[in-house]
């Protein structure tokens, strides 16, 4: 095996919002490309945050959710979030049908018409004895259509703000 004795380093600079609608043409990269290369640091620097504030990251079928543990929020225990004034309340994680539930969510980079992240709401079943995840995608599935049926937006808005108040702490 051999090793490349040369360590040429390749630099440019360039605005995000430029770099995003344009490229670069040295190295040659195209606006698809641009836009895939930030789109990976936007991901990876969420990842690496979630993962700092210790969050459990579960890999769905196309992106990572990440969750509340026991350490952040007891189950059961509501989390107070809003204004002084308007203190509101919501569960994160809790009890039914004899499995544990978990509020999570995933975060997807977009870029049009400015750059920002879409939080998609993730709600993920373990065993109520041992905490362990269950494995099986279907019965994930039913509980989410049976659990979750009776959450309206109300409840889920409260879920998502109680979400990024314990995130940020």
């Amino acid at each position: 095996m051999q090793f490349c004795k040369c360590r040429k380093v390749l630099s440019s600079r360039a605005r995000t919002c430029g770099f995003l609608e344009k490229g670069i043409d040295s190295p040659d990269i195209r606006p698809q490309e641009a836009k895939n290369i930030v789109s990976f640091m936007f991901r990876k620097s969420w990842e690496g945050f979630c993962y700092q504030k210790s969050l459990y990251g579960y890999a769905f079928s196309s992106q990572m959710g990440f969750h509340v543990t026991d350490k952040h929020v007891p189950i059961g225990r509501k989390v107070q979030w809003g204004l002084q004034r308007q203190r509101r309340s919501s569960m994160l994680q809790n009890v039914a049908k004899g499995r544990i539930w978990r509020y999570g969510v995933s975060a997807l980079p977009q870029f049009w018409p400015y750059a920002h992240f879409k939080v998609k709401s993730r709600v993920l079943f373990a065993e109520f004895s041992s905490g362990t995840v269950l494995a099986d995608v279907d019965q994930q599935h039913r509980l989410r259509r049976t659990v979750c049926k009776g959450w309206r937006n109300k409840q889920w808005h409260g879920r998502l703000m109680a979400f990024l108040e314990t995130a940020v702490e």
